[in-house]
């Protein structure tokens, strides 16, 4: 699907599926005459573990000492016996997670298509997962509503156990992140006022998401709607779930998990979609924690101030402090300014905001984009190799650049800083655009930080003295580093 043919209408939704993700929200109209997306539940990219806890009564469960065998239809759904795996001719596989895989599958006697996820039942008696996938069903039975993926129907056989869901075409909403850049307020306001019906929705039922994360699980349905999905995993301290960068910190120091939690992931989701980028980053996991702890993180110059206030209010260490906490609960969160002019009753009958790509930047202002993202964006790394295309080799891709400067004795020369894939360090003279030589790259290279504007790169026969006056050392550090330890080896 072009995703400059995105449709008028919208919603978003959380449900809850056990290893991989089932998520849609209503996609963006992208102001692009040649890019084209496509994806679908379970994308290709394998979802992180999930969270979705249930803590109502009504979604209890006692474990089951085996694989529980009324895998059949979903409430509401045609009366039928059962159904199996001859009721849909299966397709290509667009999901994977730790005990399942998804594919695209077709019910014959409708043509419908489904995101059919199969479950291996080895694995989940082997791990002790039965009582999370018995959950995981009863949590898709108890949601009812526009904003919520459905359930088509369940059923097992010999080896697998299996749940047809609805199957959403559009591809993930982080990929209009990751390949567009941020987002207007105006497109951030819609998309949040769609999660936030969402979660005020599980909230009611009583369930905690816990890994209410960002765009990578949300999934775009023929119909432009976002739902986000995660498995259900009843709470217990000391256990962590979720993703790295959204986890509160409540959870980080084992207390109790509420609804709080899914406001502070709110509060991160909120700050990517306006810059593009995590608001707690690191180079390692634990030094992520330890911001998230201390509650590290910075607004950008240009952050608007009614999203400033927002992610502010969300983003408390105290959890019972957070906006949407307390007696008034969502009503208050829905009556911040961040929200005038949206119709929380009618998000579904409204034409969503365009979301308009990264415009076109010069060389310097794609190099200073490169910071903002967490991995090479590849809009940004087709850009840049193809203004350095004559330097690079087939296949070869650029993984940083920067202009820096290069000292030597007592001469100082302006280059172009080039670190690629293969992995190849190299300085050009980028006036001239010729290549004046290279740093060679092994597991002896030391990097040596001098500043934030400064280090030397020693090699076996050579000091090579850099200078980068954005002051991005680190980020040279930590890509160098990289390279040299995925494609070399650290052994």
């Amino acid at each position: 699907m072009s995703v400059a043919q995105a449709l008028p209408s919208s919603s978003a939704a959380l449900t809850a599926t056990t290893t991989s993700s089932t998520s849609t929200m209503q996609p963006p109209i992208i102001q692009s005459n040649n890019s084209h997306h496509h994806g679908s539940v379970g994308s290709n990219q394998q979802p992180p573990s999930s969270s979705v806890m249930p803590v109502s009564p009504r979604s209890a469960s006692t474990p089951p000492t085996g694989i529980p065998q009324q895998y059949h239809h979903h409430e509401g759904m045609m009366p039928r016996k059962s159904y199996c795996c001859e009721d849909f001719e299966l397709g290509e596989q667009i999901g994977e997670g730790a005990y399942s895989r998804v594919v695209l599958a077709t019910f014959k006697p409708t043509g419908k298509q489904y995101a059919l996820k199969i479950i291996k039942k080895q694995l989940i008696l082997k791990e002790n997962k039965t009582k999370t996938v018995k959950m995981e069903k009863q949590v898709l039975n108890m949601m009812d509503h526009d904003n919520v993926i459905k359930l088509f129907c369940t059923f097992q056989d010999a080896n697998n156990l299996y749940f047809a869901l609805e199957y959403a075409p559009g591809g993930e909403l982080y990929s209009y992140i990751k390949n567009y850049g941020p987002f207007s307020l105006e497109a951030t306001q819609f998309y949040t006022a769609e999660i936030v019906n969402a979660m005020e929705y599980m909230h009611t039922l009583g369930i905690i998401h816990r890994d209410l994360k960002d765009f990578g699980t949300a999934k775009i349905t023929a119909e432009e709607e976002v739902t986000v999905g995660e498995s259900p995993l009843k709470a217990k301290k000391g256990t962590f779930c979720g993703t790295v960068q959204y986890v509160s910190p409540e959870i980080l120091k084992d207390e109790d998990c509420t609804e709080a939690a899914d406001l502070w992931a709110l509060g991160c989701i909120v700050y990517q979609m306006l810059t593009a980028t995590h608001p707690f980053k690191a180079e390692s996991e634990y030094l992520i924690f330890q911001k998230i702890l201390k509650r590290e993180f910075e607004f950008t110059d240009d952050f608007p101030y009614v999203a400033r206030d927002f992610v502010d209010k969300l983003l408390q260490l105290d959890a019972p402090k957070r906006l949407g906490v307390g007696p008034y609960g969502y009503k208050e969160l829905k009556a911040h300014p961040f929200f005038d002019g949206i119709d929380f009753n009618n998000l579904k009958n409204q034409t969503p905001p365009s979301i308009v790509p990264f415009a076109d930047l010069n060389a310097i202002e794609l190099e200073d984009k490169q910071d903002d993202f967490d991995e090479p964006n590849p809009y940004i790394v087709e850009k840049l190799n193809e203004k350095w295309s004559l330097f690079l080799l087939k296949n070869e891709s650029i993984v940083y650049t920067r202009k820096v400067v290069k000292r030597r004795r007592l001469t100082a020369k302006k280059r172009q800083l080039i670190l690629t894939d293969w992995p190849r360090l190299m300085y050009i003279d980028y006036e001239n655009m010729v290549v004046k030589g290279f740093v060679p790259l092994s597991k002896t290279l030391k990097i040596i930080k001098k500043s934030d504007n400064n280090m030397i790169l020693r090699t076996p026969g050579r000091d090579y003295i850099i200078e980068d006056v954005k002051g991005c050392v680190d980020r040279w550090s930590y890509w160098i580093e990289k390279m040299i330890s995925e494609k070399l080896g650290t052994n």
